[in-house]
Order: C-alpha cells, then structure tokens, then sequence
C-alpha cells in the first residue's frame, strides 16, 4: 500500500505536468489511471484526497465538450465530499453547467441555491447562479432576466471580467427584444468599460463583432459573410469554454439571430451529437 501511496504521488506530479503543458489527452488517461486505482484500493486516500482527481476530470471532461461524462464523474465523487461544501458546490457547478448543456434542466431547478449559500462563498456558487440566471433565458422569460443579471453582478468574482461578460449578455437580450436604441447605448457603455480595463481576448473579438454588426444596423435579414468570417476567426484563435461566464455561446447566439431561430434551437443544430 506504501508503494501505491507514493504511485498515486508520481500520478499527481504527471498530471500537473499534463495539465501545464494542455496536453488534455494525457491528462484525462493519468486521472483515468488514477482514480481506477483509488477505486480497487479505497484505502489510499480519504475522501478529500480521493476527490482530487474526480474534480479535474470533471471539469476536462466539461471543457472538452463531453458533458455526460462530466456527469457521471461529478455524480459518482459528489455524495464522498457532502461535508466539504467548496469541493461539493465545485462538483456540483460541473453537473449544473453540463445539466444546462444537454437540456437536462430538471437537475438545475431542483438544485436550491438558498439552502447552500449560507454554507459557502465559493465561486462555484457564484458560477451556478449564472447557470440559473442562463436557464431563464433559454426559456426566453425576458423580462425577468434583465432583473435576474443586474442583481447576479455583485456576487461574480474578478469584477472587470464579469462586468464585461454581463454587459455583453445584457446587450444580446435587448437585441432579442428589439429595443435596438438601448442595444445600442449598452454598446457604447461597453467600448467605455473596455477602454479602462484589459478584457480577455475573447471578450475583445465578441465587442469588434458587436460593434460591426451595430454598423450593419444589426440587420440580421441578410447573411453577411464578414461576420461570419469573424466568428470562424475568433473560434479560431479564441475559443469558447464551456466553464465560464459565456454560458450563452456568442457565435451561437449571431448564427442563431441569422437563422430566424431561438438560441436553444440553434445550440441543438450545431451540436447533434448531443441531441441526435
């Protein structure tokens, strides 16, 4: 068992590794390695430790786009961490986000925020009252939303980034609601907000969109390449993660205004292998 311990040792140093250089195939074969060897030998480890590796494979599996995976792997470490709430609502943030993803939304309007939030700060909370505030708008309950976001802002960590996020999110409602004039100050806003603060690239390429669309007078009834070309480039040089603030996927969201579709209906066309 000693030898097992220090294996487990060497495992974790390999995945780190792994994990620095983004080599997510190694990565998930060592975890795999890994928590088969913690399941023969439920003695290696406490429940803590043995939660490690669960809570990475999750969320390469989410990140990767496999979200039932990520499931069954939240779902199968989540009842051992119970009384650890920051590992919980961590697993449980995986579950919520894949849930959102593959239209099992059952699992999100059962889950009470109210219950858990007197336990814990963690940003996992915080990232699944996004989910929440994400799963109104697919049922497109437009005029509870806008409250819902302005009152999800104070509680997202790195301030800069979700105010960016949000304002974005915030500007796509107004554009789905037709209230083109407001659509277009929040716009303006946000250019204003971007000059004072470094954005992620992919935050930058969703305004430039943004704003080339606003010169076309967000005419959505004729397909424009150039948008079009400046999606494919920014999925090509910035591409979309699953876990983050972009619950609403942006290029999504344009190729869905284009086809006269609802979001949810066009998340289902490009993604068939989860709905086929």
């Amino acid at each position: 068992m000693y030898s097992q311990r220090i294996y487990i040792s060497y495992l974790q140093l390999q995945e780190q590794l792994c994990d620095t250089e983004r080599r997510i195939d190694d990565s998930k074969k060592i975890l795999d390695e890994w928590i088969e060897l913690l399941r023969k030998n439920p003695l290696l480890a406490d429940n803590n430790r043995k939660a490690i590796p669960y809570i990475k494979l999750a969320y390469l599996q989410l990140n990767d786009k496999n979200y039932k995976n990520a499931i069954q792997v939240a779902n199968e470490i989540a009842p051992m961490i119970s009384h650890r709430p920051y590992n919980w609502i961590a697993v449980k943030g995986v579950e919520m986000y894949s849930s959102l993803y593959i239209g099992h939304w059952q699992v999100i309007d059962l889950f009470d925020l109210k219950s858990i939030s007197i336990k814990t700060n963690s940003p996992g909370l915080q990232y699944i009252q996004l989910i929440k505030v994400t799963l109104t708008y697919f049922r497109k309950g437009f005029k509870q939303l806008l409250i819902e976001i302005s009152d999800l802002e104070p509680l997202l960590e790195n301030k800069h980034l979700s105010n960016s996020r949000l304002r974005i999110f915030e500007i796509l409602i107004y554009l789905e609601t037709e209230k083109i004039d407001i659509a277009i100050a929040k716009l303006e806003a946000l250019r204003k907000h971007l000059s004072k603060y470094e954005a992620p690239k992919r935050v930058q390429a969703t305004y430039k969109v943004l704003n080339q669309l606003a010169l076309d007078s967000f005419d959505f009834g004729r397909k424009n390449e150039e948008i079009e070309n400046m999606l494919i480039e920014m999925e090509a040089h910035t591409p979309w993660s699953p876990f983050s603030l972009e619950a609403v996927r942006f290029d999504t969201w344009v190729r869905a205004q284009y086809a006269k579709r609802s979001y949810w209906e066009q998340w289902k066309v490009e993604n068939p292998d989860i709905f086929g």
